[in-house]
């Protein structure tokens, strides 16, 4: 192990940064196993987190395998102390620290932690508004806002009341990311006499001025709005997490309570993708960083610069040079280390990458003032990488090809055809879900969903799995708007005129006709149960009845169970979606009320875009269309990069910043303003070379992603320095600088592995009664009351099975402590944890188990017989049979094998060729 203080490791992409943070966890446990609940694991996403903690113990588990005694003990360790596990991400250690202080920041016990904030902001500034009639001040600073924006940014015909909201939110993001104040710019205003003595230039610095004036002085007016939302909401915004904590942990009183509450726990940080923290995060960090320096412990971070993708989001690249040089103090007891193998992609694509970003080319490209970054990050010893596997030494596939620089529309033409093209020639070679369409934003990603969508190409988007963009879910809401408000026509219209009712109930065209028909001035669904009583009777009035009653949730239940949405195939797609909404439902509870109106409240203020988004199985067969930011940290066997001109880069902040003696002063980034004050063409030059960077890092990860080909277009064309057209068309031109226009292939494309493949069984879940009333009194924890406590360990138990893959302990446990997070109360948990474990060590115990399992699976499988509902474990696949699998806890139950059987004819009803067997796993 490394005995160095400070540790630092770059590694680029594929370099095995999670490799490395593994390792330096379980080396300093093997030197003190007392060290568990004083080591501190720092990533960015909670799916970065469950990595990390699965590569742990994954690592250890093989070497205990291997016959190491340490290894094996230091797992047990883990599991029996869960708890101490402590990987999580930077927000939630944000709150964390936040919270030893919730006393004094005056904040209340009970506040919610708000992810998703647009709501709350845009009501601050809709109370801001509302201010206009009761405060002269602030109606003259929109009044003077608005009268100079007006032929500036915006037409007198435009809403002119919403154009500031977007200087205030850009505003606000700054404050919180980078900590500064928003202060007035400091100018010396001439006298009002000799305004009509001021030559052009002069009078247009001095309205750009009044105008920063306005908008300071309105901001802060605009954070007192947010400020009495939140304290009368009871909410704290996440993104002003590392901001509040600043205030209390740096004013001068405060700072012993971070050593007395946090300090003294963890002696031992890693930290995951360094290069993306914000300056806050790092400053509200730094003291427990030398307090545990102080005590003999340890810093290791690890990142890549030319990662760093999140400028936008507060991160500071330099940073990563920074934080090595605060602890200079430690002398030789530090370390730097640059990864220089990669794990990821073939020798040709890794070939290909060194080539493109040559710095010679880049800064061609990008001039000298925009190069310093670049030099420091992007020179040849931090890019250049070598196969980490013998496998990876040979092979790959690069194809790049040009097009002529044209009109977008034309563009488009010829990136759809070529790029519909060349994936229907993959899907020849390889699997759907091994090809990846990356993006540089979501209008791009709709554009190629749409194009493989109308040639019959499966293809998934991260868009597309939001339930606000689902159907069948928008039916259901507007079946609630109509419950919450029965004259409301339109609502009521749009549900007997969807999917759910035309296809169950009566066809679209006859519902149609009877609407055009409808007599005015009585409310629709009067007129409806008038004339068509049985239907109203029996689709309608049993969940009709039910408002005012029983919560939100029971009612889309019983909607869901009235229509038979679970059995019915033509809506085996929408179950997903479906649930996830149940489940969402379920969450909004506890955080906006269970009535109908708190639901609908909350879906009104939340963008379809920003709904909860289902979760797939990994191995649906389909392309996935995702954008840069999406995919990083991930990888692909094929990647496309169909789009190397944007239109999102160009669109500039329109706010820059100056520095003053008190703070940061905020003036528009105009080339007017920028020709008139030497300031702020310096603040440009500096904005302009962090976005240029950023872009160059967006390209970088996205041509990362691959491991075996790598598809790419571009234009042709003269390289501009106009910042608009540099950012717009950057990725273009790095092509350009390195291809000279040409097309470009090195390598040979594989075969690929498409193989036979089993058919996808496609789930189709289908609640029966008590499926579904299992389901509802475990979501709305009723089980001490109404539920036997057997049935609901036994419940408890299939879904932590469903989430289980491999069968290991490690993998096992974990999923024992999500399940019982999602489920339980946290009072009764210990109660059913003592009870599953116990099972779970019986069922361990079954000999023979772990030979039925099969790589390709599929687990808790829904369908639907003669008899009725069919509810499956799991299945496992296998090239001549396929194995049925079927828990049961408790009492040996009788009708087991029958039910067994059903199973299997179901199963072989769509395999009809190959022998099926079944397996009913009893767990005492």
């Amino acid at each position: 192990m490394d005995k160095q203080s400070i540790i630092r490791i770059l590694a680029s992409a594929g370099g095995g940064k999670t490799y490395a943070l593994s390792l330096r966890y379980i080396s300093l446990l093997k030197s003190n196993p007392d060290l568990l609940p004083h080591i501190l694991g720092i990533t960015f996403t909670n799916k970065a987190a469950n990595e990390m903690k699965e590569r742990i113990l994954s690592l250890l588990k093989e070497e205990a395998l291997k016959g190491s005694r340490e290894s094996g003990l230091i797992v047990e360790r883990i599991l029996d102390n869960f708890s101490d596990f402590s990987i999580k991400t930077i927000d939630s250690f944000m709150n964390s620290i936040l919270k030893s202080f919730a006393l004094e920041l005056h904040i209340p016990p009970d506040a919610e932690i708000v992810v998703d904030e647009e709501y709350y902001k845009k009501l601050a500034y809709e109370k801001l508004i509302r201010r206009i009639e009761e405060r002269e001040d602030i109606r003259e600073l929109f009044m003077n806002m608005i009268d100079f924006l007006t032929g500036h940014e915006i037409s007198s015909s435009w809403k002119p009341w919403e154009y500031p909201e977007e200087h205030l939110r850009y505003l606000l993001n700054q404050v919180n990311s980078r900590g500064i104040e928003v202060v007035e710019p400091e100018y010396n205003e001439p006298p009002q006499e000799n305004l009509k003595n001021l030559s052009e230039d002069e009078l247009t610095r001095f309205k750009e001025y009044k105008f920063a004036t306005y908008l300071a002085r309105l901001f802060h007016h605009y954070q007192d709005e947010l400020k009495n939302v939140k304290e009368e909401l009871r909410i704290i915004l996440i993104s002003e997490l590392a901001r509040e904590i600043y205030r209390v942990v740096h004013s001068e009183t405060s700072i012993p309570f971070i050593y007395y509450k946090l300090g003294e726990k963890f002696l031992h940080y890693l930290i995951d993708e360094f290069q993306d923290t914000n300056i806050l995060q790092w400053i509200n960090i730094l003291p427990l960083i030398e307090n545990a320096l102080s005590q003999g412990g340890s810093l290791f971070y690890v990142g890549d610069p030319k990662q760093a993708i999140y400028q936008w989001r507060g991160g500071e690249v330099e940073l990563f040079d920074m934080a090595y040089e605060e602890f200079e103090f430690v002398g030789n007891n530090r370390i730097s280390k640059n990864l220089n193998k990669n794990y990821r992609s073939k020798k040709t694509i890794l070939d290909f990458v060194l080539n493109i970003f040559s710095l010679d080319k880049i800064k061609s490209i990008v001039g000298e003032e925009h190069f310093e970054n670049l030099e420091s990050f992007y020179d040849e010893e931090k890019i250049l990488q070598v196969p980490g596997k013998e496998e990876l030494e040979t092979g790959g596939y690069v194809r790049v090809d040009v097009f002529p620089d044209t009109r977008q529309r034309k563009a488009d033409t010829f990136i759809k055809d070529a790029v519909v093209s060349r994936v229907k020639d993959i899907l020849k070679r390889w699997k759907r879900r091994d090809v990846a369409i990356l993006v540089r934003d979501n209008r791009e990603g709709t554009t190629i969903v749409e194009w493989l969508n109308s040639e019959g190409i499966p293809v998934l988007s991260a868009e597309s799995l939001h339930i606000g963009k689902n159907q069948i879910v928008r039916e259901i809401i507007s079946f609630l708007r109509f419950l919450n408000s029965p004259v409301d026509d339109t609502s009521f219209l749009l549900f007997i005129t969807g999917r759910i009712f035309t296809t169950i109930v009566i066809d679209r065209d006859t519902i149609l006709e009877w609407a055009m028909n409808r007599r005015n001035g009585i409310p629709l669904y009067i007129q409806f149960r008038e004339d068509f009583t049985e239907l109203w009777e029996e689709f309608i009035n049993p969940v009709f009845i039910l408002e005012g009653y029983v919560p939100a949730y029971e009612i889309v239940s019983e909607l869901i169970s009235l229509y038979g949405l679970y059995s019915k195939e033509e809506f085996s797609e929408d179950i997903a979606f479906i649930e996830t909404l149940l489940d969402t439902i379920h969450k909004l509870e506890k955080t906006e009320g269970n009535s109908i109106t708190a639901i609908l409240d909350w879906w009104d203020r939340t963008a379809e875009e920003k709904t909860p988004s289902i979760t797939l199985p990994e191995n649906i067969d389909a392309v996935q269309v995702l954008t840069v930011h999406k995919a990083k940290g991930l990888e692909f066997p094929v990647v496309f990069i169909p789009y190397t001109v944007h239109t999102s880069p160009g669109r500039m902040d329109k706010l820059i910043s100056v520095d003053t003696e008190k703070g940061k002063g905020f003036i528009r980034n105009t080339s007017k303003t920028r020709k008139m004050d030497s300031n702020a063409e310096e603040a440009f030059r500096q904005y302009l070379s962090k976005a240029i960077f950023s872009e160059i890092n967006l390209f970088y990860v996205a041509t990362t992603r691959a491991r075996e080909e790598l598809h790419i277009f571009y234009h042709t064309g003269n390289i501009s320095s106009s910042p608009k057209y540099i950012l717009n068309k950057l990725w273009s031109y790095i092509l350009l600088a390195s291809l000279g226009g040409e097309d470009f292939e090195s390598g040979t494309p594989l075969r690929g592995g498409k193989g036979e493949e089993l058919p996808f069984i496609k789930p189709v879940r289908t609640h029966g009664g008590e499926e579904l009333k299992a389901k509802i009194l475990l979501r709305k924890q009723k089980w001490e009351k109404t539920y036997p406590e057997p049935e609901v360990t036994g419940i408890l138990f299939h879904r932590i099975m469903e989430l289980s893959d491999k069968f290991q302990r490690d993998e096992i446990m974990m999923n024992l402590e999500f399940v019982l997070r999602e489920s339980l109360p946290e009072k009764i948990r210990v109660i059913y944890r003592k009870k599953l474990i116990e099972l779970i060590d019986r069922f361990l115990d079954i000999e023979g188990f772990k030979e039925l399992l099969s790589d390709k699976n599929e687990r808790e499988i829904w369908g639907h017989d003669g008899e009725g509902l069919l509810r499956i474990d799991r299945i496992d696949l296998f090239e001549d049979h396929i194995n049925i699998i079927d828990y049961k806890t408790g009492e040996e139950d009788y009708e087991a094998e029958e039910q067994m059987e059903r199973y299997k004819t179901f199963i072989r009803s769509m395999y009809p060729d190959i022998e099926v067997k079944g397996y009913i796993v009893n767990v005492p």
